[in-house]
């Protein structure tokens, strides 16, 4: 599997931040941003996944709904942990993300 992370920080391009698989199912990103706002989601093949983590949503330029999050400042680096949890084939996957620190909702949890 390879989980991507995209956004307004990548202009959208998911294929810029691919998560580290650090142990089975178990994915990883450290992504310095500086303070500001932005929309993101994660990708798995082609399958946009919205952080189900995160309540505030947003939508993508190509309409498809989006997370968003607010980076404050003293933060340089934001980072999560990603765990993905595999759907029965022909259902949409169930992805549920748990950040490794309080900022680190633009990570993944899959």
């Amino acid at each position: 599997q390879q989980i991507r992370l995209g956004g307004t920080f990548t202009n959208w391009d998911s294929w810029i931040y691919i998560m580290k698989e650090v142990t089975p199912g178990i994915y990883q990103l450290e992504l310095p941003l500086p303070p500001g706002t932005y929309q993101y989601a994660y990708y798995n093949g082609m399958n946009t996944i919205v952080d189900k983590t995160n309540p505030v949503r947003c939508y993508a330029p190509d309409g498809k709904e989006a997370s968003q999050i607010v980076v404050n400042k003293g933060f340089s680096k934001v980072s999560a942990q990603a765990t993905l949890i595999e759907a029965p084939e022909g259902t949409e996957s169930n992805v549920t993300v748990k950040p490794s620190s309080s900022i680190a909702k633009v990570c993944s949890s899959w």
